[in-house]
């Protein structure tokens, strides 16, 4: 029997590209990891389970730096690979559909140009924390990993060197908290921008997470699972656990091969999490480290603060 040239056209015409009608850009080390699952249980809105985050609208990846900690692997170049992680998505269930990934903020100059020639003028979720704390965290993260093994202090005096030598941008720790120039930029180019600072989420995560399913028009009633830690940072307790934790350590390489196979990944990262919460320890920041970075960040933050017209104070006491 054959099939008429009109009846092929029609049905290329009924198949639908899902592509993400907002974005959660950042900030790095601002809850987003925990915002991405309160997003993945919510039964209307849809993310990709598969990958949290594929720098897909940054594009050019050569600027996203290299060297130890960098996950090329993880990135999506290719566009049909970008439209897979979105084809399960249903018109008549999701009313909603997202990607949460922080290099969006940061490579907002790349980013922004991509977002507005495909996807539009989209919703964006900024989340913001206080630069230092974040500054600080982004540390332990590396720690965490593996990638470093130096102080704060030494770390924060070899960041200059990482950045002109083109390393990979988790190495940025304090240059990541300078948010006013990315946060200008989406408000001057989308129309709807929700911003929300980290501590609103730590004080207070049902009215938080209430707030962001307000702005994307869904079921506010749905509560979701807010207990679980995700992607904590922290200093090796022991051997023991930089083996398991770190990059080339059993957790990494059993999630990556086979308990990807067996888990779901969102049951997989509750379980490591757990883990990773026993294992680690969270030093404090010292006092001179601390005041250092309010001098650093002093001046960006009450620009920050009149431009998103938030009290913002409270990061410098």
């Amino acid at each position: 029997m054959l099939i008429s040239t009109r009846n092929i056209m029609d049905k290329l015409t009924e198949r639908k590209i899902n592509l993400p009608d907002f974005l959660v850009v950042g900030a790095a080390k601002a809850g987003t990891t925990s915002l991405y699952h309160c997003l993945l249980q919510h039964p209307q809105i849809y993310v990709s389970g598969d990958i949290k985050e594929t720098c897909y609208w940054v594009r050019d990846k050569e600027i996203m730096g290299n060297g130890r900690g960098y996950f090329e692997k993880d990135f999506v170049t290719e566009r049909k690979r970008y439209e897979r992680l979105f084809a399960k998505a249903d018109s008549r269930i999701h009313k909603a559909i997202g990607e949460v990934c922080n290099a969006y903020l940061y490579y907002y100059e790349n980013t922004i140009p991509n977002i507005l020639e495909n996807l539009g003028d989209i919703k964006i979720i900024i989340i913001l924390r206080n630069p230092g704390d974040r500054a600080y965290s982004g540390y332990l993260h590396l720690m965490r990993d593996g990638a470093v093994n130096e102080t704060f202090t030494e770390c924060m005096e070899r960041e200059d060197f990482r950045i002109k030598d083109n390393w990979w941008w988790g190495f940025h720790i304090v240059n990541i908290g300078f948010y006013y120039g990315a946060v200008k930029a989406y408000l001057d180019n989308f129309s709807q921008v929700k911003i929300m600072l980290y501590d609103e989420f730590v004080n207070n995560p049902p009215e938080f997470i209430q707030s962001i399913y307000n702005f994307l028009e869904v079921d506010s009633s749905f509560v979701p699972d807010t207990n679980t830690r995700y992607n904590v940072t922290g200093v090796h307790k022991n051997k023991f656990a930089r083996w398991f934790i770190t990059d080339q350590g059993i957790a990494k390489r059993i999630s990556r091969s086979i308990v990807k196979f067996i888990l779901p990944a969102c049951i997989w990262s509750k379980i490591s999490g757990r883990v990773r919460d026993y294992l680690l320890s969270r030093p404090e920041i010292k006092e001179e480290e601390k005041n250092r970075l309010k001098l650093v960040y002093k001046d960006e933050i009450y620009k920050l603060a009149g431009l998103i017209n938030k009290d913002l104070l409270f990061w410098l006491e």
